[in-house]
């Protein structure tokens, strides 16, 4: 078979390559080598969080793997058939656990049966979506392909700890299905939520009225806060 060589530098050149080619592959049954990962970065190569998707994809479809270690620079990997089971993976950092599940979750969906995936790492870090958004927004809108994902928080995870624990239940793909994202639609309300663990003195509710007070006062939006007390490490 014929193995696709992509350059892992490519466009903002972060981790999302490497997790869209994987699913790509897995679904597909095309091989790819994958050159330069995230070699703009500041630690480039292979980190955890990255590590951990290649294996929750490689494990799904019973793929042989080459490179797939700490601080690697290039990957191979070459898919087998997608198999649905119970699923468990831990990042051992608070690499983000939600981009775990974007990458193996659309690969689960397309065997035969359902599966059930948990992931301990980071749910609400940096620079990455949080479970939040994971369960009020991505799944809403791959919902509208057919991928029906239910997500559930069981602990929750910051930075620089880590320690939380997602679980999700997918289905059999019900295709086809088509998205089409090109008009945006008009405004129908600003909703936002403001979580915290442990933490003294109302800061989630202190967080949410600042919030709500600044998009009021610099662009006369009117916003709904839901706060939340999140069970954390």
């Amino acid at each position: 078979m014929e193995t696709i060589a992509l350059d892992g530098a490519q466009g903002e050149g972060g981790g999302q390559v490497l997790r869209t080619a994987l699913a790509l592959s897995a679904v597909t049954g095309q091989a790819f080598r994958i050159d330069r990962i995230r070699a703009n970065r500041l630690r480039p190569g292979l980190r955890p969080q990255h590590l951990a998707a290649v294996r929750a994809v490689a494990m799904s479809c019973s793929a042989e793997v080459h490179g797939a270690f700490e601080g690697s620079p290039d990957l191979r990997f070459l898919p087998g058939a997608v198999s649905a089971a119970d699923y468990a993976f831990d990042i051992g950092t608070a690499g983000a656990a939600t981009l775990v599940l974007q990458a193996v979750l659309p690969v689960l969906a397309t065997a035969a049966g359902a599966s059930r995936v948990e992931v301990a790492g980071g749910t609400h870090v940096p620079r990455s979506p949080s479970h939040h958004f994971l369960s009020r927004h991505w799944c809403d809108v791959v919902g509208r392909l057919g991928l029906l994902p239910r997500l559930q928080l069981e602990r929750a995870g910051f930075f620089p700890r880590g320690e939380g624990r997602v679980a999700a239940e997918v289905g059999p793909w019900a295709r086809p299905a088509t998205l089409d994202l090109a008009r945006r639609g008009p405004l129908v309300a600003v909703r936002g939520i403001a979580g915290e663990s442990r933490l003294r003195g109302e800061v989630a509710r202190r967080a949410a009225d600042a919030a709500r007070a600044l998009l009021w006062e610099q662009r006369r939006m009117e916003t709904e806060w839901d706060v939340v007390a999140l069970n954390a490490a």
